[in-house]
Parts: structure tokens; C-alpha cells; sequence
């Protein structure tokens, strides 16, 4: 019973009741305070890799930079257009879509 949260009633006789020994209540107390600590220990493991890792991820997105570096990033891919005679996005989405049809 103690396994699933709920301490063993007391029995009707003295010798029976697990409230009769002190070192025994005192085992239940440190066994559920060490049970608590070692489940809460593990959530927050989880919580906290997840945390990292996603951190991690975001500090590698190439798409988020500081705005100086989207400017020159955008000077860049617009000098390339310019030079190879892409087309714009505009341009070629509409001729993706119209491809679609």
C-alpha cells in the first residue's frame, strides 16, 4: 500500500498497527521524502535538458540575427539577384503557382 501513496491502516491490536513503532514512522517520513525529491529531481532533469536544447537551437537559427546582419544578409542576396538575373520572389512564386494549374 505504501508503494501507491497510502499508508497501511492501524489494526485493532497494538502489535498490529504500524504506528506503534517509532523507527518505523520515521522509515516511512525519509522513504516518501526521498521518493518526492528523486521524482521532483528527474522532472526537472527533463525540464531543463528540453530548456537547453532548445536554447541551443535558437542560438543556430540562421533566420534570427541582429538587424545590422539581416541588412548586409539582404544587400547580399539582392547584389546576387542582380548579378545571376534571378527572379524575384514574387515572380517566382507566381510562375510556381501558375505551373501548379
Amino acid at each position: 500500500e505504501m508503494m501507491l501513496g497510502s499508508l497501511p491502516r492501524s489494526g485493532a491490536a497494538r502489535s498490529q498497527s504500524w504506528t506503534a513503532d517509532p523507527l518505523l514512522i520515521i522509515f516511512v517520513a525519509l522513504f516518501n521524502f526521498l521518493v518526492f525529491f528523486v521524482m521532483l529531481n528527474f522532472i526537472i532533469a527533463i525540464i531543463v535538458e528540453s530548456y537547453l536544447s532548445t536554447k541551443q537551437r535558437l542560438e543556430e537559427e540562421l533566420a534570427e540575427q541582429e538587424f545590422i546582419t539581416d541588412i548586409i544578409a539582404s544587400m547580399r542576396a539582392l547584389i546576387k539577384r542582380l548579378m545571376h538575373r534571378w527572379p524575384t520572389h514574387t515572380k517566382l512564386i507566381d510562375t510556381l503557382r501558375e505551373g501548379a494549374r
